[in-house]
Order: structure tokens, then C-alpha cells, then sequence
């Protein structure tokens, strides 16, 4: 038995759209709201691997920060053994301060919330409050 499977295209954002995000994330006053969507921005994470970050995934080697993506620690799964990989930090999320604030966290990076859906709940009510649509010319969804 064969099954039609379609994979779900997803849409981009435009770069006026990405500006209003970041925007946002400049003046919100919670830590987990900026970031969450900073790493989304400059990463590409998905938001289970942004919500699972821990202090000891930011790394550095040959003087390069990056992220690691892993499912070392217990409180860590990934969607797939593909999902394991080495982001490099943008030089963008290092000049607003990111390093500095993984400094100052605790064992996990977005300590203030409880679960990835808490991103993910927040994000489609943002999109709203920042009037985008939440799909794009070619009928994609964004998310």
C-alpha cells in the first residue's frame, strides 16, 4: 500500500515583516518572548529545540559561538537523529546581546516558560497583534 504524501510547504516572511518582529522582540520586557523569537529569526531552530536550549549547548570552538542541537540531556528529545547539528550564532543575535544573556541564565535558556506550546500560542497571537498575515501570497502558511 502506497500513500500520497504531501509535505506541508511552508512560507517565508517578508524582510518588512522580519523588521516588525524584531521590532517587537527589541522592546518586549519578557527575556523568553525576545529570544525565542531572535533564535527563530537567525537560527531556523524549531521551537522545541529553542525551548530545550540549556547554558552548556552554547558553545564555542576555533572562536566560533554556535549552538548545539542535541538530545543529550534528559529534559532533551529531537524530531529526528537529522535534527542534531551545530547552529553558529549570528553575528546579529551576539550584537543584541545573547551571549551575555546565556551568561546570566540558568541551566535552561528560557527559564520563564514551561513548555515549547507556550511559544508556539504566543507567536500566533503576536502575528495578529502585529497585523501579518499568517499566510503568504502563495497561499503558505507561516508559522
Amino acid at each position: 500500500m502506497k500513500r500520497d504524501f504531501k509535505q506541508r510547504k511552508r512560507g517565508v516572511f517578508n524582510s518588512e515583516e522580519l523588521n516588525k518582529f524584531e521590532a517587537f522582540a527589541m522592546q518586549t520586557k519578557h527575556a523568553w518572548q525576545k529570544w525565542s523569537l531572535l533564535l527563530a529569526m537567525y537560527t531556523g531552530a524549531r521551537r522545541t529545540e529553542i525551548y530545550q536550549l540549556r547554558k552548556p549547548d552554547i558553545r564555542v570552538e576555533d572562536g566560533i559561538n554556535y549552538i548545539l542541537v542535541t538530545d543529550e540531556h534528559e529534559s532533551q528529545c529531537l524530531k529526528t537523529n537529522n535534527a542534531k547539528r551545530k547552529i553558529p550564532i549570528h553575528k546579529r543575535l551576539i550584537e543584541l546581546g545573547f551571549l551575555e544573556y546565556v551568561e546570566q541564565s540558568q541551566e535552561r535558556i528560557l527559564y520563564e516558560i514551561t513548555s515549547a506550546e507556550s511559544i508556539t500560542s504566543w507567536f500566533g497571537r503576536l502575528v495578529v497583534d502585529l497585523e501579518i498575515p499568517s499566510v503568504n501570497e502563495l497561499d503558505e502558511l507561516r508559522s
